[in-house]
């Protein structure tokens, strides 16, 4: 269950006959007999004002020029893979390809550097019971779609930061959500 100061709460009941799953956000109630990620799915599917996961990947120019399509494919499926096939549609994937000269390491331009990855998602995800594992799956597996595109070498260099926002802190159509509602 998501601490009590969050607007998104799971719960999970076990009855003997079947699994029932809630997800709670914003005075509305989603229920679904079956995998968690349904009524996480019916949550998110009517809540718009819900901020979708967003992939930013940063690789030297020259080493992702002409990769694009295949890095794409790579880090949404990545998150499909934690998540489930439902959130493919959502994931949002931005490349920045950084010019020569661009990336420094000590104060030293460097002539090659291991993609980076940052993943934004709502910071409610950090306080469910099983944050530990959602965290190493990402990770895991952000990890093995780098090195399925850039190559095995780099596995070891690759960064992976998993950014939690608070919906308070975030923006849509120029307004600022929170609790469920935009304001200006």
């Amino acid at each position: 269950m998501v601490a009590p100061r969050s607007p998104l709460v799971l719960s999970l009941a076990h009855p003997p006959a079947h699994r029932t799953i809630a997800a709670t956000s914003m005075n509305r109630r989603y229920s679904a007999d079956g995998h968690p990620d349904e009524a996480l799915r019916l949550l998110l599917a009517d809540t718009k004002e819900l901020s979708m996961p967003h992939v930013t990947l940063y690789a030297l120019d020259e080493e992702l020029a002409g990769r694009e399509p295949v890095v794409l494919t790579e880090l949404t499926s990545a998150v499909v893979s934690v998540y489930g096939e439902w959130i493919r549609s959502s994931v949002d994937v931005r490349l920045i390809g950084i010019p020569a000269g661009r990336w420094a390491r000590g104060g030293v331009t460097v002539a090659s550097a291991a993609p980076a990855v940052t993943f934004g998602m709502r910071e409610e995800v950090f306080a469910r019971e099983d944050a530990a594992r959602v965290v190493a799956q990402l990770v895991s597996a952000f990890t093995d779609a780098v090195a399925a595109v850039f190559g095995d070498e780099c596995r070891d260099e690759v960064l992976v930061e998993l950014v939690g926002q608070p919906t308070s802190r975030s923006g849509l159509g120029g307004k600022v959500l929170g609790n469920g509602s935009a304001t200006d």
